[in-house]
């Protein structure tokens, strides 16, 4: 798995989420942990249109569209082979994520997933990556997870209760 580094304030570890590396930092006075996880580079197409994992809406909630996003060719790569679908690698550009405007719509990029069934997957908001891209940053923050649902096979979508296992140094 790719790991992203970035400068950020204390001292760094490695981490492993279930499905990619992160980056993280202890700041000695601060109470949160700041995480980061590689940049997409490519989102997957199927035909005209970007592919993402089916989202469970909640009542009461915002509705949310999520795609597949990966920071390498090597990601997607192993994604596709995990997948029967057949897939189209496309370049992440600002001009897709700023397309995206609709305020009623939590938009998330789902962040180097394994396959397409995966069990828990992480992800980050369209703006997140937007902001990365504009100044230029190797990472962007993960601030969701998505968690399937065997049942319907959807997902629904979490705010990350953040469960870390060190790994070795």
């Amino acid at each position: 798995m790719p790991i992203a580094t970035h400068e950020l304030a204390g001292a760094s570890k490695t981490l492993f989420f279930r499905s990619f590396a992160v980056v993280c930092s202890f700041a000695k006075e601060a109470t949160m942990m700041d995480c980061a996880a590689a940049m997409p580079r490519y989102v997957l197409r199927k035909g005209l249109h970007p592919l993402g994992p089916v989202v469970k809406q909640m009542p009461g909630e915002p509705a949310v569209s999520a795609i597949f996003a990966f920071s390498s060719k090597p990601q997607y790569d192993a994604f596709l082979r995990a997948g029967t679908i057949p897939l189209t690698p496309y370049p992440l550009v600002k001009g897709f994520l700023q397309n995206q405007d609709d305020l009623e719509v939590l938009h998330l990029m789902v962040l180097d997933a394994n396959s397409p069934n995966q069990s828990v997957i992480y992800a980050a908001t369209f703006q997140a990556a937007l902001e990365a891209l504009e100044q230029k940053h190797v990472t962007v923050l993960p601030t969701y997870h998505l968690i399937r649902d065997e049942k319907s096979d959807a997902y629904r979508v979490q705010s990350p209760e953040i469960v870390i296992r060190q790994s070795v140094p």
